[in-house]
């Protein structure tokens, strides 16, 4: 072990380290804390990591309490579920296929990835930010500026199978696992949508507008199917009502000039798959926990490293009354990035469109409440896909779960 520490910290590349374990039987999930307690703190104490800023995220499971703990707080309290006996940890880690990252935010040694595949030696590579054409020719930036300007990419060969595919297997998970509705609605608006959902008027310098028609262009698939109950009044029996919706999304991104604004960052055309619950208002929060989980549930099975953020008060739009963010780590860009917010918008939304519901005990009209979540934008989660499997000889591994229909294993 001490070798291995040695030659990963003098032989480190660009701060991206990546760390396996070569034990002898393989580790038992029981001994994780002590394995990640020896590298973090060999780590730590060579100037690389600041333990008590720097964060470890562990692999995706039941068995784990938090997926994103501080170091310190790892090293001082055990991860283990209390609610799984003893028994239950007795299996090795390989069948977990797992990942650990250890990550330190705004720090130049931003990324350590520790065993990342048991056994097997791990080596980042990265995509290149100067590669207009894109990696194996998945993406056209310099055309797709061509056509239609920057912040419009184009999506070429196995780039465009991979969305549609992404796309198709997103809606799959709401519409068939968890019986959401699926739509696929109009992408122009007339002005009143938007304003149900809050966009306008504060938004409209970041809205697509066209004078002629006086339609706007969806900046979310959640403006059409927030607004396809306005001005009417809904069973009791029809709540919750659940509903899922591909979409192209439009926006201006106005005085974001210069900002994230190379390769799949930030567009002014992406695609998004979207979820929108009208509830009781009794259970909406409740919902809020399930429209989340559900969100989770994509970044889990293509094996992505996430967190979920709750916003503070000070970064909620003024339309919702509690936000989820969900973030993914993208190893070459060395930062999270954010491919689902959550929320629970309680009653603003309904009150502007007028959305109501008639309840069943004293036949009384209420406001329903409303709540959406992304499930999931596809351009971030490209980029960490790309990025997170990414192999030694240039390939990129494919989830388990893409290679049905993706008909490989494998780009490149």
């Amino acid at each position: 072990m001490k070798k291995i520490i040695k030659n990963i910290i003098e032989d480190q590349n660009d701060n991206n380290v990546a760390l396996t374990s070569e034990s002898n039987p393989p580790l038992l999930y029981k001994d994780l804390k002590s394995f990640v307690h020896k590298i973090a703190s060999q780590l730590a104490g060579n100037g690389i990591l600041n333990k008590d800023r720097a964060a470890i995220v562990l692999p995706n499971g039941p068995f784990m309490a938090s997926s994103f703990l501080t170091l310190s707080s790892y090293m001082s309290a055990a991860p283990l579920n209390p609610s799984y006996k003893a028994d239950e940890y007795e299996f090795y880690l390989k069948d977990l296929n797992p990942k650990i990252v250890i990550v330190e935010p705004n720090s130049a040694n931003n990324v350590v990835e520790v065993a990342k595949k048991l056994n097997i030696p791990v080596c980042e590579v990265k995509i290149k930010k100067d590669d207009p054409s894109g990696l194996f020719n998945l993406f056209d930036i310099e055309r797709g500026s061509k056509i239609s300007g920057s912040g419009f990419p184009l999506l070429t060969g196995l780039g465009a199978k991979l969305e549609r595919v992404l796309i198709n297997y997103m809606l799959d998970i709401h519409v068939q696992k968890h019986g959401f509705t699926e739509i696929f609605p109009p992408f122009l608006t007339r002005a009143e949508a938007p304003h149900t959902c809050g966009q306008l008027p504060k938004f409209a310098d970041d809205m697509y507008y066209i004078e002629k028609d006086d339609l706007y262009l969806i900046p979310t698939a959640e403006v059409p199917m927030t607004n396809i109950f306005n001005d009417e009044i809904m069973d009791e029996s029809d709540l919750p009502g659940n509903y899922a919706a591909y979409s192209a999304c439009f926006r201006r991104e106005a005085g974001s000039y210069g900002k994230d604004t190379h390769g799949l960052l930030r567009l002014h055309q992406f695609n998004k798959v979207e979820m929108v619950k009208f509830v009781e208002p009794k259970t909406s929060y409740d919902e809020l926990e399930s429209i989340t989980s559900q969100a989770e549930e994509v970044l889990q099975q293509l094996g992505l490293h996430y967190r979920v953020v709750a916003l503070n008060t000070s970064d909620l739009s003024f339309a919702a009354a509690k936000c989820y963010d969900l973030e993914v780590w993208a190893p070459g860009e060395s930062k999270w990035l954010e491919v689902s917010s959550c929320s629970n918008f309680e009653d603003f939304q309904a009150r502007r469109g007028n959305i109501r519901y008639r309840r069943a005990v004293d036949k009384k009209v209420d406001f329903v409440h409303t709540l959406n979540g992304s499930g999931l934008a596809t351009p971030r989660l490209m980029i960490a896909l790309l990025e997170t499997y990414q192999t030694p000889d240039g390939k990129v591994l494919l989830p388990q779960v893409l290679h049905e229909p993706m008909d490989q294993e494998e780009l490149g």
